[in-house]
């Protein structure tokens, strides 16, 4: 997974367009374990959902 090699301090999931809504609870859960385990923000954007990016 790239964001190990990265260590970026956010993350985003972007492709859960084929998730219902157990599925999208269960994504959530994995990404908050993940972002607890690394330390960083990482959370799924909802579809038309923005998010500022900068350097």
């Amino acid at each position: 997974m790239r964001v190990h090699r990265m260590a970026l301090e956010r993350a985003y999931a972007i492709h859960s367009g084929l998730l219902n809504e157990w599925g999208l609870q269960v994504l959530d859960s994995v990404l908050e374990s993940e972002a607890a385990r690394l330390d960083a923000e990482i959370r799924r954007l909802p579809s038309g959902g923005r998010v500022r990016l900068s350097v």
